[in-house]
């Protein structure tokens, strides 16, 4: 078995205890490592309302050391958090909702203040990596100079995407002089000067800064240790002339081991002169709109351009763990297109490498629609039909792409999917996301698929029921009633019965039944109450809980069924004393009486064959349980001696043959509605019926 993804079961299984507060109470502390795999799990659920408890529970059971909040702003609860965490790297979030009595602000906040109170003595003096990339809000004068006072041991630090002004760069320049990683990409410099005063810096992103000239990036050249350049841009893929500017320089990096060229003008004859300046390069990243590259090892250096499968991976796990949306954007582009053409072709464990860099890629991203879009486009081209002669060998090879990827990688699929559909509430609302249910769905149709052993398909259910729900009409609607009858079809029994245990679901499947009656889509009603009959057999508590009486009772005007009534009948016939009472609610009562009379006029005995005189019998079985259940005073009313003589009229209609009275029934009416005398688990009906041999034969006898 695939371990990370059973990893990945346990830490999302912590979460829920600790969300749900049901954490056995221990003393013990997990180590950082898990502790910061389950943070992270921890900051990527937004649906949960986070209380006192839940930070408490988070602060006693784990050691996190490591702390991304880029993907969600900060409140005042969570900062509990960072305050009991001894923390070696930190990426905040929006600092907007920090505000006065809980509201937003965007006015200049005093950072060293803020971080002073977000973070503990210990964490100040060791912090060695801080990204304010996301933080959405500026910084009174004077902020450099006054973190640096505080932050003692900082070596990596990231500004991107923030507008920085000279006023504020020369400051990070001669401030800290231990950085080895810096980022300034996007952030609108027009000179790098000061930079030499950081001679330690191994790892330099300087992408997107389109103003700055090569004399005024010639300094970089004094950073004798840069090992790593970035001259992409994190935030807008353009090509612009970044590369040339660099050449212009005519100057070298004696380290320089990779290079990002991505987004920049590239020419062979470009790449040949900086290999000859350089000729420590042992990696060059390239991504472009043209994909017209370099091969794949050009003069001994590894060139990651997405020219197959196992580059375009790397590169996505590349981008991902830097969070670089843009290049990470181009290469699904690519990716997809070069799967399309290559899928059937491609090594299994090709295929199952760039499948878990996909998964990464959207764990890394998880709010962003375009990158989720992406990323489902090339989910799809597993369940996707290849072109073929006969629909025999279409199908083999849509089985042949499923069969690449593990079962561990399967079970990942399906949370992956549900991941991406759980921040989409309001798809409706917007087309890509919209775009982004139907690929989720597409996806989850495919047979050999849903085949998979220990597959958690009653999970599939309860998702594809509730799009029922939610669309009430088109393609992902037929798509997911496909997937219920699938799923159910190789549900196992008790699987089946389980499922019908959650109230929830049998609310559900109701609801479904009433819509589809409301919009007279009958085929569909049909399909709906196949569900409701297995729900009945296994959980009728459930059904009547669920208002399923009322609701079959009120259908019964226009959508009657056998089945339904049959439903009922048996209902009634169990005693159950719950399932009577709701039987016999006013409102039923007038229902079934008003079936009835409906009824009556259509009777006779040619035509009790029909559907019409089964079915009237069978409200005739309900309503006569009913009556027997009432107590005496009610059962002497007129309103009730009415609907006693109306069963008689309904049941004399469907039993005798003109000319030949049943004599049985006058007994029964007698002994059953007037005194009362019967057992109730029988009823009048079934007691004709036993003694069809002694009383006479009529129709129902």
């Amino acid at each position: 078995m695939h371990v990370p993804p059973l990893l990945d079961l346990s830490i999302h299984r912590v979460m829920s205890y600790i969300f749900a507060g049901t954490l056995p109470p221990t003393s013990y502390q997990l180590d950082p490592d898990m502790s910061n795999r389950i943070f992270e799990e921890y900051c990527n659920i937004f649906d949960v309302k986070i209380t006192r408890r839940i930070v408490k529970d988070i602060c006693a059971l784990l050691n996190v050391t490591k702390v991304d909040c880029s993907i969600w702003g900060h409140n005042r609860k969570e900062l509990i958090i960072l305050r009991n965490m001894n923390l070696v790297s930190l990426v905040l979030g929006s600092l907007t909702h920090l505000g006065p009595n809980k509201t937003d602000s965007h006015e200049p906040i005093k950072l060293d203040a803020m971080l002073k109170y977000c973070l503990n003595k210990t964490t100040l003096q060791q912090l060695r990596h801080l990204d304010l990339s996301s933080t959405n809000i500026k910084y009174l004068d004077g902020w450099v100079e006054s973190i640096s006072k505080i932050l003692p041991s900082l070596i990596s630090f990231s500004v991107r995407d923030r507008q920085l002004s000279p006023l504020e760069f020369g400051p990070i320049c001669s401030n800290f002089p231990n950085l080895r990683s810096l980022d300034i990409s996007d952030t609108g410099l027009t000179s790098l000067e000061g930079i030499s005063n950081l001679p330690n810096i191994e790892i330099l992103a300087i992408g997107g800064l389109r103003d700055l000239s090569w004399q005024n990036m010639i300094d970089i050249f004094e950073l004798k240790k840069i090992r790593v350049l970035n001259l992409s841009s994190k935030h807008k893929f353009s090509r612009i002339n970044m590369f040339e500017r660099f050449l212009l320089c005519d100057k070298v990096l004696p380290e320089l081991r990779s290079i990002d060229l991505s987004g920049t003008f590239v020419e062979i004859h470009l790449l040949e002169l900086l290999l000859k300046t350089h000729p420590t390069i042992e990696q060059i990243e390239i991504l472009s709109s043209s994909r017209q590259y370099p091969p794949e090892a050009f003069h001994d250096v590894q060139i990651l351009s997405c020219q197959n499968l196992t580059v375009s991976t790397q590169l996505l796990k590349d981008y991902a763990s830097l969070k670089n949306f843009c290049s990470i954007y181009h290469v699904l582009i690519w990716t997809n297109k070069l799967m399309d053409e290559r899928f059937d072709i491609e090594n299994e464990i090709a295929i199952r490498d760039w499948f878990r860099a996909i998964r990464e890629t959207i764990e890394k991203f998880p709010i962003s629609a375009n990158i989720h879009l992406l990323g489902l486009k090339c989910l799809q081209q597993i369940s996707r039909l290849v072109q073929a002669v006969s629909i025999n060998i279409s199908l083999y090879f849509r089985k042949e792409r499923i069969s690449k990827f593990s079962l561990a990688d399967r079970h990942e699929l399906v949370n992956i999917l549900f991941a991406i559909c759980d921040v989409r509430i309001d798809y409706k609302e917007c087309k890509i996301e919209a775009r982004m249910i139907e690929g989720v769905w597409d996806i989850l149709k495919n047979k050999h698929f849903l085949s998979t052993t220990h597959l958690n398909i009653q999970r599939i259910y309860e998702n594809a029921l509730e799009y029922c729900l939610i669309e009430k009409a088109g393609i992902i609607q037929n798509v997911c009633m496909k997937i219920m009858k699938y799923t159910f079809e190789i549900m196992k029994p008790e699987d089946q019965k389980e499922m019908f245990g959650n109230l929830g679901i049998c609310r559900d499947l109701v609801e479904s039944l009433n819509f589809f009656y409301r919009t007279k889509q009958f085929k569909k009603y049909q399909f709906v109450l196949k569900f409701i009959i297995k729900m009945v057999e296994y959980h009728p508590e459930n059904f009547v809980k669920a208002g399923g009486v009322s609701i079959f009772v009120r259908h019964l005007i226009r959508y009657s069924q056998v089945e339904s009534l049959t439903m009922l009948k048996a209902l009634a016939l169990t005693g159950n004393s719950e399932f009577i009472k709701e039987l016999s609610s006013p409102e039923n009562v007038r229902g079934f009486v008003r079936y009835l009379q409906k009824c009556k006029p259509k009777l006779n005995y040619f035509t009790n064959v029909n559907s019409v005189s089964e079915k009237t019998f069978l409200v005739c079985c309900i309503l006569s349980v009913i009556v027997y259940s009432i107590d005496e005073k009610r059962f002497n009313s007129i309103y009730w001696k009415n609907i006693v003589k109306l069963l008689k009229k309904v049941l004399t209609t469907l039993a005798e043959e003109p000319g030949y009275p049943c004599v049985h029934l006058e007994e029964v009416f007698e002994t059953y509605f007037e005194k009362r005398t019967m057992d109730v688990k029988q009823g009048p009906i079934q007691d004709i019926q036993c003694h069809r041999e002694e009383k006479g034969a009529c129709f129902y006898c």
